[in-house]
């Protein structure tokens, strides 16, 4: 694996050509095994993006809030406790971690409401009250 400068880097970025940066300096087959990441980074940061990607980012970083894009699509929003809000959070690290759950597949399940339904499919064993912690408004 070669290295790039921060101008090299920096260039790929703003051109949102880091997919042939990574390739040139031989990361392409680590590259291909994150999945989605070639759609991700093609999004521009104004861009409305999938959720699914900001409750990915979420469910990783400790001792916030969920954003308000998440909250509603996923359930926070009936969270009557912290503790509800932590084990909903945890529930979501689990599957987004998990190689078996594809986060687009995720977030289709939340636009069509069926965001349980997903998360059973997953965790077979999961607590009947995720049913409601998990309802959102959709479909539209």
């Amino acid at each position: 694996v070669s290295r790039c400068s921060f101008a090299e880097f920096w260039t790929a970025f703003e051109s949102k050509d880091l997919i042939r940066l990574m390739d040139e300096k031989g990361l392409k087959g680590a590259r291909i095994e994150v999945q989605h990441l070639e759609a991700f980074l093609k999004i521009k940061c104004d861009d409305w993006c999938p959720t699914v990607w900001h409750l990915r980012l979420f469910v990783q970083s400790p001792d916030v809030d969920p954003p308000p894009h998440i909250t509603m699509d996923y359930g926070f929003s009936n969270c009557e406790t912290v503790e509800e809000k932590n084990i909903l959070k945890e529930v979501y690290r689990r599957l987004l971690q998990s190689s078996l759950v594809d986060p687009m597949d995720l977030h289709a399940a939340c636009i069509q409401g069926k965001v349980f339904d997903f998360s059973r499919q997953h965790e077979p064993l999961l607590e009947l009250r995720f049913g409601r912690l998990m309802s959102n408004i959709y479909p539209l």
